[in-house]
């Protein structure tokens, strides 16, 4: 089945630096995430302080108590335009999404504020439209509770 494509893009009342910097932190994942996808390190050492250009693996529950198997996180960024322009992707996959590969992108407006995009192509064989759906539902949530974090100055 082809892939289903979400997108979503938020302001953040953030500088572009304290985004890109928590970007890196597993941490803000997983935190952003919750309550409706708990996600855990499968690697009984967890997730690092600081992502790196690797592979992780996780194990998804939604709620945190539905087990939704596993998923690799291939963790990638780079700042395109330095001080303006930043991307990460994930090019994952795993028990349910066989296809996983997700954008997030951090743009510049001013000194306190800057775009944040989430675009992500899904492919989940029979299950795609579903997890196309899913997908959306979970993004929105992730940026709202990035928005209030954001505002909070990223402390967890």
């Amino acid at each position: 089945m082809k892939p289903r494509r979400v997108h979503r893009r938020t302001i953040l009342e953030a500088s572009y630096e304290s985004v890109c910097e928590a970007l890196l932190s597993p941490a803000v994942m997983q935190h952003i995430a919750r309550p409706l996808m708990v996600i855990r390190s499968a690697d009984p050492e967890g997730f690092p302080e600081r992502w790196q250009k690797r592979r992780y693996r996780a194990k998804l529950h939604a709620f945190g108590v539905l087990p939704l198997g596993w998923q690799d996180i291939d963790v990638g960024f780079a700042e395109i335009e330095p001080g303006r322009l930043y991307r990460g992707r994930d090019r994952g996959g795993g028990q349910l999404a066989r296809s996983w590969d997700h954008r997030l992108e951090v743009e510049r407006i001013d000194d306190g504020h800057c775009a944040y995009s989430d675009t992500v192509d899904v492919e989940a064989g029979a299950f795609t439209p579903i997890a196309g759906v899913t997908v959306k539902l979970l993004f929105a949530h992730r940026q709202r509770r990035l928005q209030k974090l954001a505002r909070n100055g990223f402390r967890l």
